[in-house]
This record gives C-alpha cells, structure tokens and sequence, in this order.
C-alpha cells in the first residue's frame, strides 16, 4: 500500500494533509467517479489559469509569480490523486517539490493513431 506524502516531503507550503472538500465528502461516500470529477475540474481550472496568464511570454519574476500559485495547486492534486494513481502521484510530488522545477518527462505516453 502506498504511503501518503506528508506536509515535511513537501517543499511548497501546500496543505498536504487533507484533501480538498468536495475530494473528501466524495470518497466518504464511496462516490469514486464525484472525487475524480473533482480532481478534473481542479486540473481544468489549473489549464485555464495557464492559459490566461500565459507564463511563457513573462520574465523571470513575473512568471515566478505565476507559476507559485499553479505548483502549489498540482502538489495539492497530485497529493489528492494518490489513493487512485499511487506511483503518479508520488512522481509529481517528488518532482514539484524540488527547489528549482526541471522540465519532467511526459507520465503518460502519446497514443498514436492507427
């Protein structure tokens, strides 16, 4: 079974103790599919939230400023995403807790049509 990440794993303050309302009263109740519909809306808002403030045209400290908020939230998620994606999870906590964020290979690999 794996092991949540505590708050001391983590380098952003981030609150990797619980998960977000909506995540736990959805699993309280057994409801798998309103927690993941949860987690896909978070990551949506994320996405949007990227491409509004579009960070790649910022220099550094502006686009510091930017991603701060957006690394907390996919620590946050990724933290929430453990009880269903264990290794994925761990991976993108390991990777975003780092002080200086590299670029991280892709997690899942490119479907090719056929």
């Amino acid at each position: 079974m794996a092991k949540l990440a505590s708050q001391a794993e983590v380098a952003y303050q981030v609150d990797t103790t619980t998960f977000k309302p909506e995540v736990s009263q959805a699993l309280d109740r057994f409801d798998v599919k309103a927690a993941l519909n949860e987690l896909k809306y978070q990551i949506e808002a994320g996405d949007k939230y990227l491409s509004k403030a579009k960070p790649w045209l910022l220099e550094s400290e502006e686009k510091t400023k930017v991603l701060k908020p957006i690394i907390n939230q996919v620590i946050q998620i990724a933290y929430q995403l453990q009880p269903f994606m264990p290794k994925t999870a761990e991976k993108l906590l390991d990777h975003f807790s780092q002080k200086k964020i590299k670029p991280l290979k892709p997690l899942f690999p490119r479907v090719k049509e056929r």
